[in-house]
C-alpha cells in the first residue's frame, strides 16, 4: 500500500516538472517572438542597425514601437466597438501621428 502511494506520488511530481518544463518553453516562445515583433519580418538589416547612430536607432525603434501602439488600439477599437472608447483611442491615434 505505501509502495503504491510513493509511486503515484512519483507519477504525480514527474507530471508536475512536465508541465513547468514545457510551460518554461512557452514563454521563452514568447519572449522570443515579442522581440522579432520590435522588428517585423527583419525590416532592417542587422549590419545596417549596427552601421547607424544610436540617435537613429532610437528614432528607428520609436517608430516601429509607435506602429506597434497604433495596431494594438485599432485591434482595441474593433474588438469593443465601444464608440466613446473608440474616439477617445482614435484621438490617441491622431496624436500619436501628429509626434
Amino acid at each position: 500500500m505505501a509502495v503504491v502511494a510513493v509511486e503515484e506520488i512519483f507519477v504525480l511530481l514527474v507530471a508536475a516538472g512536465i508541465t513547468v518544463l514545457l510551460f518554461g518553453v512557452m514563454l521563452s516562445i514568447r519572449q522570443k517572438a515579442r522581440v522579432n515583433s520590435l522588428d517585423p519580418r527583419g525590416a532592417i538589416d542587422p549590419q545596417l542597425r549596427n552601421a547607424m547612430p544610436t540617435w537613429m536607432q532610437q528614432a528607428v525603434s520609436q517608430h516601429l514601437e509607435d506602429s506597434i501602439q497604433t495596431r494594438i488600439l485599432a485591434r482595441r477599437v474593433i474588438r469593443d466597438k465601444d464608440l466613446s472608447s473608440a474616439r477617445d483611442d482614435l484621438t490617441t491615434l491622431k496624436n500619436m501621428e501628429r509626434s
